[in-house]
Parts: C-alpha cells; structure tokens; sequence
C-alpha cells in the first residue's frame, strides 16, 4: 500500500517536472534537485527496496503484477515526459532503467 502511495507521488513529481521544465526555459538547480528527489529518493531509496522484497511473496496472485505494474507507472512518465532521454538523467535513472 505504502509503495502504491510512493509510486503515485513519483508519478505526479515527474509530470510536474515537465510543467516547470516548460514554464522555466532555463536549467534550473531546482529543477534538477527535484530529479534527484525523484529518481534517487523516492525510486532508488524507498520503492525499489519494497519491490525487491515482495520477490519471494510475488507467487502469491495479489502481488504476482504488483511490481511490474508500479515499476511501469513510473517508467511510462518518466519516458512520456522525456526525463530518461536527457543526457543528465541517465545515471540518475539507471535503476529505473534496470528494473523496469
């Protein structure tokens, strides 16, 4: 439940990203703090950990798709909104990249 959450708050981060990216016109040491905050934080720190330990429980029917589809959700805004094609992502984005 709490990585339902966390994934929906990355989710909503990334689309906001691509809105201040648009109303900003410049890099921004904001913006890119708030990148960080997202791919290093919330995926690498919090939901990815959560994920890798329903691993042994993922035979179970209720969490057989869970992780690939909080996994999907993440990486489908992160690639509608071109965050994984910038050249300063994509170490960040690594282990979004792997996982998914």
């Amino acid at each position: 439940i709490q990585t339902k959450s966390l994934s929906q708050l990355a989710v909503n981060m990334i689309d906001w990203l691509s809105v201040l990216d648009k109303a900003i016109y410049s890099p921004s040491d904001e913006l890119s703090s708030l990148t960080r905050c997202v791919f290093v934080d919330l995926v690498s720190v919090r939901i990815l950990p959560i994920i890798q330990s329903l691993h042994g429980i993922s035979s179970h029917e209720l969490f057989h798709e869970f992780p690939k589809e909080i996994i999907g959700e993440i990486y489908g805004a992160a690639t509608r909104n071109g965050l994984l094609e910038k050249n300063e992502n994509i170490l960040l984005s690594a282990p979004l990249r792997v996982a998914a």
